[in-house]
C-alpha cells in the first residue's frame, strides 16, 4: 500500500514519486482463460537494489475473477520473464525489479484474496486501487494471481506499474 508521510498519503498517484522516480509496466494477458485458470505475475526489489519500490496491481478481466496478492514466495520453478515497458519519470534507467510469470510458486508468508465482479476494466471502484498498492523494501517481493471464477471464458489481464526511487 502507499503510506503516510506527515499525515499525506504517498503512493503512486503521489506526484513527487512519479516526478522523482523511473516508472515501469508489465502485462501479462490472455483471451478466452478458461474457468477457474488463472495469470499471475511475480516481482521482487532485490537485496542491495539501492532502490524503493511502489507497486500497483491493475488487474482486470471480462468475466468474475479472484486475485490473489501474496507476500515472502520461493520461485521453484522460474517463469518467462515479460518485457518491461518504461512509462515515464526522470532517468528511466534498466528496471532492477525482477519479474516474471508462469512458474512455480510457494507461498511462505501472508497473503490475503478478493474478489472483483468483472465487467468493462474488470474493476470493484477506487477501493480495489487503493488496496492492491505496496510498497516494495530492497529484498521484498510480492506475487500476484488472477483467477477466472465467470463459470465460462474472460479476457484477463494482470497487469503491473511501479516506480523506483534511489534510496
Amino acid at each position: 500500500m502507499g503510506e503516510f508521510d506527515n499525515g499525506r498519503y504517498l503512493g503512486l498517484e503521489d506526484k513527487r514519486i512519479l516526478d522523482e522516480g523511473d516508472q515501469h509496466v508489465v502485462s501479462n494477458q490472455a483471451t478466452a482463460l478458461a474457468n477457474t485458470s488463472f495469470l499471475d505475475m511475480y516481482i521482487s526489489n532485490p537485496a542491495g537494489s539501492g532502490k524503493l519500490m511502489y507497486v500497483k496491481d491493475d488487474s482486470a478481466s471480462t468475466g468474475s475473477c479472484v486475485i490473489r496478492v501474496a507476500r515472502n514466495i520461493t520461485i521453484n520453478t522460474a517463469g518467462t520473464t515479460p518485457t518491461i515497458f518504461p512509462s515515464s519519470g526522470s532517468g528511466q534507467g534498466t528496471p532492477q525489479a525482477n519479474v516474471e510469470y508462469g512458474g512455480s510458486y510457494t507461498i511462505n508468508g501472508e497473503s490475503f484474496s478478493f474478489s472483483l465482479p468483472g465487467g468493462e476494466k474488470g474493476k470493484g471502484g477506487i477501493a480495489t486501487d487503493l488496496i492492491t498498492q505496496f510498497r516494495l523494501n530492497p529484498g521484498d517481493d510480492i506475487y500476484i494471481r488472477v483467477t477466472n471464477q465467470s463459470g465460462g471464458t474472460a479476457n484477463t489481464s494482470v497487469s503491473v506499474v511501479w516506480v523506483e526511487l534511489s534510496q
